[in-house]
């Protein structure tokens, strides 16, 4: 099993705060998970411990670009294309 850099930091993130994961799960695409109260299909791990690490990573560098961008320009609007919910997000849906 080939490990990459960030399933290692996850891990070892994981363990340093006392949760115990499962080493052999395995990124999955299209799972369809619960966070911020949306519901929406992620690549994500089957293992609670690494979903939830992965997600509080993921939220908080969006977060952070979003309050930078804010920080920037005194008033502007943020248009972010994820399918990542965020709390403060006004979620939208295009149609392309």
């Amino acid at each position: 099993m080939k490990l990459s850099s960030t399933r290692i930091l996850y891990t070892l993130l994981a363990y340093t705060l006392g949760l115990k994961c499962d080493l052999k799960s395995e990124l999955k695409p299209k799972q369809l998970v619960e966070h911020n109260d949306c519901r929406f299909y992620f690549t994500t791990f089957d293992d609670e411990s690494l979903r939830l690490i992965q997600f509080w990573m993921i939220e908080t560098e969006l977060e952070q670009t979003i309050g930078r961008s804010r920080l920037l320009r005194n008033d502007c609007t943020v248009t972010l294309f994820s399918n990542f919910p965020l709390q403060q997000a006004v979620l939208g849906c295009y149609d392309w």
